[in-house]
Order: C-alpha cells, then structure tokens, then sequence
C-alpha cells in the first residue's frame, strides 16, 4: 500500500489533536473533580445520575417532613404534659373540697383556682404551631378549636381530622390529633338517635338506665326495631322485636296489646312509646325466584364479570342453603376462584361478582337471571296495605301469598301452601294498580302497583307486614373545661341542708369518674404520641442508610479518581510527547529530500 506524505502529515496532526483532546479532558476531570460533566461523557452513566439524584432529593424531602413532624408532634406532647397535669390538680381540688370540714367560702376558694386552671387548659388547647395553625383543631387548622360561649361552656368548633405527613415512600405518620379525640373524652350521658328522624309511630324515646341499655346494646351497631302485624290474629294485632346491624333477631318479638292507646314500652334501660302505624307505613318485602332485590355493589367487578361470561343463572338448592351460579352455556361460573356450589343464608345480604343479592327465602330449584344492564326483577315496583283490617284477615288466612301473573292484565294468586285462590284476577281496568281479591272478590288490603307485568312473572309477598326504624346509641361526650366548669358551679352554691350535702357529693363523684376518663384518654394519646416518635426515628434512620448508599452510588458514576485521572494524564502526556517527537522526524523523509 502505497503511503503519500500528505497522508502522513495528516495522520500524524490528527493522533496529536486526540491526544491534546484527552489530554484537555482529563484536565477537566481533575480541575472539577467530575469524570462525568455532560451527558455525552456516557449516556447510560448520565441517565443512572438524573435517576439517583431525583431519589435523593424525595430522601432529603422525607427527611425535612420527618423534622417537621418531630416538631409538630413533641409540642403535641409537651401540651398533653401540662394539661395533664392541670387534669391532676383539678382532680386534687375536687378530693379537697369534699371535705366535710369546708365551709361555702372554702369552696368558693377552690372554685377560684379550678377557674384558672380551666383559662390556663383553654389556652394550652388552642395552641397554634410555628405556622399559626391551630394544633388541635383537626384539618381546620384556622378556626380556633374551642370558643368560649355566652352560655359559660366551651364548644369545640374543629373536626375529627388528622393531618398525615409522608416520610418514607409508602409510610405516612399522624402529625397531629384532633381537640375532638384528645379532650371530648368525658362520657356526659348515653343517647339515642332515630334514623330517619320524626317517625310516627315511636315516642318519647329516652335511654332510662343508660348501664343496662350500653351493655344490651355493645357490639351490636345500630339497632333495628321493627313494629309488624300478628299474622296469628284475624283481628290486627301488633309486635315488636330488635335486630342487630347483621339483621339477627336479639329480641322479641313482644306482642303489644294496647298499642291502639299508646303502649310505653321498657326494655334494656330504653324507655319509648309505641302507637299504630298508619297504613300507608307499612311495608310488605316481595322476592322473585328467591330474591327480594337486586343491585350493583362494585360497578367495576360487576362490569367485569359480565364481560367475561355475559348473563349469570343463580338456582337455589334450599335444602342444603346452596346456589350454583351457570352462564349462558349452562356452564359453571368461577367468582373470585371460588366454584359451585355457593353458600347463603335466608334473608341476608350476599355480594357475588359485584352485584348485590338480598336474599329470601328461596325453594328448591328456583332460578334468575341476570346481568348487565341491570333491569328490574319484578314487574311490581310498589306494594302497599291499603287496609290493616283486610290485610290482617288474609295474612292469618293465607300466610305468604304468591301472585302469577298469567298476562299483561290478568293473575292467580296462591296462599302459601300451594292453594290456587283465585284464577284469572283482572286488573285491565286500572293498569297500573290491582287491588288483590280472594275468592268472592273479597278484598285482601293489599295493593300492588306493577309495570307491564307478561305471563309467567312470579312475585312472592312474605309476611308480615310492618314498618321499622333505625336506632343509633350515641355516647354524649363532654370536653375537661366544661366539666371542671360545671363543679365549679355546685362550689359556688351554698350548702345548707342535707339535701344539698348530697347533691355536692354526688357532682364531685361524677367529676372525679369524668376526671378520671379525661386522664386516661391523655394518657393514650401520649403512648401513641411517643410510638410515632418511636416510629419516625426509625425511619430518619432508614433514610439516613438509603442517602448514604444512594450518594456513594452517585458518586461512582460521576466522581473522579483522582490517581487513575492521574495516571491516565501523565501516559497521554508521554503518547502527546512521543507523537510530537516522531513527527519531526518522520517530516524529513519526504521524497523531495532525494530530489534535491
């Protein structure tokens, strides 16, 4: 191969530029202390440095909640602290001033200074945080928690909220607690709520013994009382019974003899009166093929399941309390990787799939279908006694009546031993509504109001009938300021008589169990306090680990080594060097040197 001068003059200038362009970027490298100064140093090094260093600030912005959370929380404590110790002083009064030996001006000497422990507690109560927050007035934290009203009593004007701050990637940590929680920890008395409000029916509801009726109604959520028609009795007579949130009976259910009068009833510590319900209140449950209602519980799920195998079939087998769910195919459908059969319990609320099925009380061998869109079970959208009288008759006589429906205008009705009643009931006249006729066109006080009913549709009316209300026990809390503010009350009266002996000793009793209830709620309060401090020094900790391994990570990817960088210099400054020395050489080979 033949080799020009030019070619060589050229080669040459070039490895001497590489060299002075390594040479000028190891310089670089050693005057920044970066081997890495632009993204075309290396690409994959360059993408692996933006990666750890948005991990690193996420880090360093945990720690700094972490600190600020500290803060928020040993203020917290401190507050908790104190005021617990003006709990303890109070308390400490309250001892004192049931002494026998004390007369009105002693205690109106101790009322004093409970009023200035309860300025001081109101003070440490709407502590504000560095930001001017209020501490403890739940997600409000710019509306004072606790205003002093023109009654004499302290009302808390926060919420329940509680403040969570991330300190870790999938740790968040309570930074505060609500005034609601920490100080309205004092049981003032035992309500009850009715659900929906001004029912008819019921009144005078008050809770007479409120120890029996905490204990009958602990664990059982709200409670459902249930005032329905005797269905062993001709004449109307009524009951009552209670269930439980779940829908188990937990009592009754009781006859109510004089309920036409108005029958006061006491049970467990509540006290209400009961009068008839108006017709129009009672309601009469009616299932199709085993089922009362069904909805859509988790639209999600129920999309999902019917994508996936289209229409679903439920059938009952009621011996053995199991359904087997078949798609269209008649093949079996898996829910949730469970397989037929399914299990069930008569009248309850079960979620398959995303549709909700309230449940009956099913026969064997009775099937629905359905799927998505949802549609109406039952061609009868509202059923209604129209006569106590009437419907108590045909209750006693007939049980659960069964409406089949043979057209769009006609119907049997069968009693609930499987007697045909009545054949072809007409109702073309009025179509939306039939009035339901035994044998002799003898009314049943039973309305029904359907919509496009076609032959074969079957609904079910159980029995009995009757109407209900949802009772919500209520526990009236009291904050520690009202209540050190209502002893101080009974300390400024005077007593004079052995009856207000008594009623002074009994408001100091009750303060000091209040007192007592006030204290251990601190005292929890201040336990969880202590465990998330616990908690986010732990965690500060991790951090710390993680930047550190983070940072070294960082820094072999961009740092430089000072003694390889070094090394590297000094051999491209020989290579430079020898390049240099050679080209002067090698230019006076030139052919034209022989020419001459």
């Amino acid at each position: 191969m033949r080799i020009s001068t030019r070619q060589t003059f050229l080669n040459s200038v070039s490895n001497m530029q590489n060299s002075q362009s390594k040479l000028a970027d190891l310089q670089n490298q050693l005057s920044t202390g970066k081997k890495l100064n632009k993204p075309s140093d290396d690409p994959v090094a360059a993408a692996q440095v933006v990666k750890l260093n948005r991990e690193l600030a996420q880090t360093e912005k945990f720690q700094d909640n972490i600190d600020v959370t500290q803060r928020r929380l040993e203020l917290e404590e401190t507050v908790l602290d104190n005021l617990n110790n003006a709990t303890i002083r109070i308390r400490e009064l309250t001892i004192q001033a049931g002494n026998g030996s004390l007369g009105d001006a002693d205690r109106k000497t101790i009322a004093t200074e409970i009023r200035g422990l309860v300025e001081y507690s109101a003070g440490l109560m709407n502590t504000q945080d560095a930001q001017g927050e209020y501490l403890f007035a739940g997600s409000r934290g710019f509306d004072q928690p606790y205003v002093l009203g023109p009654a004499g009593s302290y009302s808390y004007a926060g919420d329940d909220g509680q403040r969570l701050i991330q300190v870790a990637p999938e740790l968040f940590v309570p930074s505060s607690d609500s005034g609601e929680y920490l100080f309205e920890a004092a049981s003032e008395s035992l309500a009850v709520g009715l659900l929906p409000a001004g029912q008819g029916f019921i009144a005078d509801l008050e809770v007479a013994n409120e120890e029996t009726f905490a204990a009958f109604a602990k664990g059982k959520g709200d409670l459902q009382l249930e005032v329905q028609l005797d269905t062993t009795s001709v004449t109307p007579a009524w009951q009552y019974q209670f269930r439980d949130s779940d829908g188990a009976v937990v009592e009754g259910p009781t006859a109510l003899p004089d309920i036409a009068t108005g029958e006061t009833v006491e049970i467990h510590g509540l006290k209400f009166t009961l009068t008839e319900p108006a017709a129009s209140d009672l309601v009469i449950e009616q299932q199709v093929s085993g089922i009362k209602t069904l909805t859509v519980a988790d639209p999600v799920a129920a999309n999902a399941l019917h994508t996936a195998v289209g229409d679903i079939t439920i059938t009952f087998d009621a011996t053995n309390s199991q359904f087997d769910l078949t798609d269209g195919a008649g093949d079996p459908v898996t829910v949730d990787g469970q397989s037929n059969p399914f299990s069930y319990t008569n009248d309850t609320d079960q979620v398959i799939g995303g549709f909700r099925l309230d449940i009956g009380t099913p026969e064997d061998g009775e099937t629905l279908t359905f799927g998505l869109p949802l549609t109406a079970i039952s061609p009868v959208t509202d059923v209604q006694v129209s006569d106590v009288t009437e419907y108590a008759a045909a209750a006693n006589a007939y049980g659960e009546l069964e409406v089949q429906f043979t057209s769009a205008t006609t119907y049997n009705l069968v009693d609930s031993g499987g007697t045909t009643i009545l054949v072809g009931g007409d109702f073309s006249g009025t179509p939306t509504s039939v009035a339901l006729e035994a044998p002799a066109l003898t009314s049943l006080g039973i309305t029904l109001t359907v919509d496009n009913p076609v032959a074969g549709d079957i609904v079910k009316l159980k029995v009995p009938a009757g109407t209900e209300t949802t009772m919500r026990p209520e526990e009236q809390k009291q904050n520690i300021l009202d209540v050190a503010l209502e002893l101080v009350e009974v300390l400024e009266q005077p007593v004079e008589s052995g009856t207000q002996r008594t009623e002074l000793q009994d408001a100091l009793s009750g303060t000091l169990d209040k007192l007592k209830q006030v204290e251990e709620r601190n005292l929890e309060a201040r336990t969880a306090i202590g465990a998330r401090i616990n908690s986010l020094d732990n965690t500060k900790t991790s951090n710390e680990d993680f930047k550190l391994f983070t940072q070294t990570a960082l820094s072999s990817l961009e740092d430089v080594d000072f003694a390889e960088a070094i090394s590297e210099l000094k051999l491209e400054e020989a290579v430079l060097q020898a390049a240099q020395a050679s080209f002067v050489r090698i230019q006076e080979l030139s052919l034209f040197n022989f020419i001459r």
